[in-house]
Formats: C-alpha cells, sequence, structure tokens
C-alpha cells in the first residue's frame, strides 16, 4: 500500500470485522481460533469484544502462550492490547456464554499508525493470507469503507492454505464528498 498524504502527517488506518460463534446445545463454552496472523513492527493496538459472555480469554501464541482475561458487564467483555511485538501469531479466542445463549459474536479490531514521509508519501505492506474470509470495515479518518475478502482457489503454500482476495463492496454510510483521503487509502491497498 502507499499514497500520499501531508508530509509527516500520522495516519490511523484500522480494520474490524465480526464473528458469530455458535454454541453446541448443552455446552456454553466456545472458541474462535485464528492462525499464522502477521503483526507488523510498529505502533498498533487491538481490541476483542464478546457479546452474550459470563467471560472472555485471549490467548497469544508466538514463541510461548499467554493468556489475558475479562469477565462480562452484561453480557458484554473487552480485551484490548497496545504495542503488540511484531511477528505470525496464533490466536485463541475461548470462554463461557451466557445461559442459554446460542451464540457468542466476536468483534475484532486491529489499529496502527503510518507516518507518511517529509515529501508526503508513505508505503504499509501487510499481507492477508491468513485472515479468515468475511466482511471487514475499514477505517480512516472520517472514511469508512466496507470489503470483503474472499478465499481464491489457488493454494500459496505447501500446507494448502488459501490465499484470500480482496472485493471492495459498497457500504451504506455517510462519508465526505471529498474522497481524496480515502482514495489515498484505498490505493494504499491496493484496491
Amino acid at each position: 500500500m502507499n499514497g500520499t498524504a501531508s508530509p509527516n502527517e500520522v495516519l490511523n488506518p484500522s480494520i474490524s470485522f465480526k464473528e458469530a460463534v455458535d454454541i453446541a446445545e448443552g455446552d456454553n463454552k466456545y472458541e474462535y481460533r485464528i492462525n499464522g496472523i502477521e503483526i507488523p513492527q510498529g505502533k498498533n493496538s487491538f481490541a476483542i469484544t464478546a457479546e452474550n459472555v459470563k467471560n472472555l480469554n485471549v490467548g497469544i501464541e508466538l514463541l510461548i502462550f499467554w493468556t489475558k482475561s475479562a469477565n462480562a458487564i452484561n453480557g458484554v467483555a473487552t480485551i484490548s492490547q497496545g504495542s503488540v511485538p511484531g511477528g505470525k501469531y496464533n490466536i485463541k479466542i475461548f470462554g463461557i456464554s451466557s445461559d442459554n445463549a446460542s451464540s457468542v459474536n466476536l468483534t475484532i479490531k486491529a489499529a496502527s499508525k503510518i507516518t507518511v514521509d517529509g515529501e508526503g508519501h508513505f508505503e504499509y505492506r501487510y499481507s492477508t493470507s491468513n485472515l479468515p474470509t468475511g466482511i471487514y470495515i475499514l477505517n480512516i479518518g472520517d472514511e469508512i469503507r466496507t470489503i470483503q475478502l474472499l478465499a481464491s482457489k489457488e493454494k500459496t503454500d505447501k500446507e494448502g492454505l488459501e490465499s484470500p482476495e480482496v472485493k471492495n463492496t459498497p457500504v451504506p454510510v455517510a462519508t465526505k464528498k471529498d474522497e481524496s483521503l480515502f482514495n489515498r487509502f484505498m490505493r494504499l491497498l491496493g484496491l
């Protein structure tokens, strides 16, 4: 991704997606895994919110496995973390659902900072190859867009992982008439 903006401007792009995790009848445990997620070096943060739960646990494995936990208030629990060291992570989101819940709604959001150089140029790269398919919300400045990440038919490695395809999907939100910042961000994403 590359583009232009005001020299030395700090851009704060974020991306989020939602996932509904079904609860097996007679069991109030939930679990969702995302493996091989690449976290780039630099300033970043993530937040995970679970609805219809008693608690939320987020286990992260890089070289060692560590877990952060939160109890729910009124059925909602959130865990956030900033300054995550760069690397490739396996993530396990799990816990106990609320009584009689048929599913748990997860919202996963990641944010970073990009500093534009003195000449007004920036470049940022991020692999989407291990991101789950689905609908993603991109936000930069006052602009919000929805994209759909689709799985392609081509295998990208010996383990049979699929390489996602990005598809721009219209979203019914109000946006500014001047779309220059959004267009720069879309160029940054290569869309």
